[in-house]
This record gives C-alpha cells, structure tokens and sequence, in this order.
C-alpha cells in the first residue's frame, strides 16, 4: 500500500531532548492517547528514549491515558493531582487538546503554566499557538507531506508502477509552555508573526482562487494526455 505519513518519533524526540537539555526536566508525566495507540505508543518511546539516555526513566505510575480528548483529562488529572503532592517538571501529552486540557485543569488547581511545571503537545494546531500560553508542541510537517504527496500523484500519472513508502520528519517547535519566550517578549518576533499571519491570510485566498481553477480544470480529466493538456 503506498504512504506517506508523518513520523511520530523524531519530532517528540528532539522535543523531549530541549526539555532535559535546555529546562533541566527529570521527573515526567505523560498524558497518553489510547491504550495500545501507535501513534501515542511511538511518542512514549521517543520521551523513554531521551529520559534512558539521560539516566532517567518514566515511572509507570505518571501515565495518564487522556484517549486524545479533554473530558477524559478533566477526569484523569485531578485524580492524579490528589494523590500526588508534588507537580511533576513537565507533562508530555500525546496532543496538543490534552495540552490544552492540561493548562486548563491546572490552573483551576491553582497552578501555572510554564511557572509550576512545563506542558507540551503534539500537531502544532493554531488553537495551541493561539492558546495563552502557546503550546509548545510537535509540528507534523503537512507542508512537505503535501509536496510529496502531490509529486507522487504527478510521478503516478507518468508511470501507474510508481510506488512509495516514505516517513516525513516531523519538527520540535519549543513555546511558551515550555518557558521559551516566556520571560522576555520579542516585539521583533511578535511582529513577524503578525506579518506571517496576514500573509497566510493572502495567500491563502490567492491561492483558494486557483485551486478552483484547478480543480474545474481537473473535473474533465480522463487520461494522462488530458492531465497534462489541462
């Protein structure tokens, strides 16, 4: 079956790299997705293998399995905060809406993210980014997974043997949450973001006008000669 896809790993593990090497984090919780999940199975791993490497472990006990979503958090981490006294460094979570969940739990426990302990995420959602504070988290790369997917189809049309089996990295991308860019704000930075924004706005809407282009375009398509005629 031919894929391309996302990888779980490198992403979560240069994550969890900053956080040991850069903010000194040693005791974890880990807000999993469902039991079993690869996906979340395979971002434990990456946390386990940074912990391992730095002579630190995961303590079955800091597991929580959230399945994705904020009611299971809602449920699942007070019950942990009450029967624990003591915060952990940092809460990995398996995604950026228990991330999210995590923040909001907390503070209605009194705490505060990234002061009282770190939080981060996984998909990079613009609600995480736009979250206060922004979720550090773990960006899946749609922009290459998209290029790729698209020269495959194009390679596809030319040669129906084509076939392809490939991973895209995805990237680290520390944040508020973990306490970068936390203490002194950039204006510099804030600016170019705020640029960066409105030119998505734009493009985007340039870009949705010839995508209907295409698309008509493509709607009479039938063969190859008729792919590369339009």
């Amino acid at each position: 079956c031919d894929t391309i896809a996302s990888d779980n790993y490198s992403g979560m593990y240069d994550l969890c790299a900053h956080l040991v090497e850069h903010h000194g984090v040693k005791d974890v919780l880990y807000m999993s997705g469902p039991i079993d999940n690869i996906e979340s199975e395979t971002r434990r791993k990456a946390l386990e293998d940074v912990l391992t490497k730095n002579n630190l472990s995961l303590d079955k006990n800091n597991i929580i399995y959230g399945n994705w979503n904020y009611y299971e958090v809602q449920q699942e981490l007070p019950i942990w905060l009450k029967n624990h006294t003591k915060l952990p460094d940092a809460i990995v979570c398996a995604n950026d809406v228990m991330a999210m969940a995590t923040c909001i739990v907390l503070d209605q426990h009194g705490y505060e993210v990234p002061k009282d302990v770190i939080v981060t995420g996984f998909d990079h959602l613009n609600s995480a980014t736009n979250h206060k504070p922004k979720i550090a988290s773990v960006d899946r790369n749609w922009t290459n997974m998209g290029y790729q997917g698209l020269k495959y189809v194009l390679e596809k049309i030319d040669n129906e043997s084509t076939t392809i089996s490939r991973q895209i990295n995805s990237i680290a991308v520390p944040n508020e949450s973990c306490r970068c860019f936390s203490d002194v704000i950039d204006k510099e930075l804030i600016e170019r973001e705020n640029q960066n924004l409105y030119g998505a706005f734009v493009n985007g809407a340039f870009w949705g006008g010839h995508l209907c282009d295409v698309a008509e375009c493509l709607s009479e398509v039938t063969s190859a000669d008729d792919f590369h005629e339009a």
